[in-house]
């Protein structure tokens, strides 16, 4: 008989007991549940957080305006307490209200006799900045009002203490030079112009001129009239050119 041949195959090893339970689906589902309660409260920590800081936020926009509003009121508050004392904010000048009373001083009973007395007269300077619409627009007000200053700085610097300089309005300037002959005051005149070309009053600004016109006062009792003079004579200036001194004696009979 034959011998059968037999394989033998090497017998599994049964697997250790594993210590863990397996997950039921219900523990499963409460953890998915616990996860999702903690998400919920940051979630909506986070909302009252962010609905804290809106209100937060709120708080100081309204304290902002309010103090912003509280600011205007004390720089108009401080605009008209300078406009009453009769010097204007932007140049430190006085204004042309005051210009008028000055000039009424000057118009006095004894004042005229002491005019008609003297050889020289009274004298006016009318200053226009050039150019200065041009100024505005492109750079701003501020740079603008920091052009006027600078003219008239070179108005306190150049003129004498007899004199009554001033803001006639806008870009224009006023000086009323007592006793003065117009001969002398071109001279006056010349100096401020030179004294404000010297300037550069902002790093976007490089040039600053202006342009002068000369006059005398006659027998005019009002300062509109009296300024008619000084003030054709630098629209003369303008249109020669601009940055240059005119006197009203040196135009043309057509231009009188």
């Amino acid at each position: 008989m034959t011998e059968s041949m037999s394989t033998h195959y090497p017998q599994r090893k049964p697997m250790p007991p594993s210590h863990e339970e397996p997950r039921s689906m219900e523990f499963l589902a409460a953890d998915a549940l616990n996860h999702r309660s903690e998400s919920e409260l940051t979630i909506s920590g986070l909302r009252r957080q962010l609905v804290e800081t809106q209100a937060q936020l709120e708080r100081e926009r309204q304290s902002a305006a309010e103090y912003a509003a509280m600011m205007d009121d004390e720089i108009a508050a401080r605009d008209a307490r300078i406009e009453t004392l009769g010097v204007d904010k932007v140049t430190g000048l006085p204004t042309r209200r005051k210009l008028e009373e000055e000039f009424t001083l000057l118009t006095q009973p004894h004042e005229l006799q002491r005019r008609n007395d003297s050889a020289e007269g009274h004298s006016v300077i009318f200053i226009d900045a050039d150019n200065f619409g041009q100024i505005n627009k492109t750079f701003g007000e501020p740079v603008g009002d920091k052009v006027l200053g600078r003219i008239g700085e070179a108005l306190r610097n150049r003129t004498r203490r007899s004199d009554v300089i001033g803001r006639y309005g806008g870009e224009e300037l006023l000086v009323i030079a007592p006793n003065t002959s117009i001969e002398q005051a071109m001279v006056l005149a010349e100096g401020i112009r030179a004294e404000v070309e010297q300037y550069v009053p902002d790093e976007e600004v490089t040039a600053l001129t202006v342009s002068v016109g000369v006059g005398n006062l006659g027998n005019e009792l009002l300062l509109e009239d009296a300024v008619v003079e000084a003030n054709q004579a630098m629209r003369a200036a303008k249109l020669a050119g601009k940055n240059q001194v005119v006197s009203y004696d040196d135009l043309p009979e057509t231009g009188n």
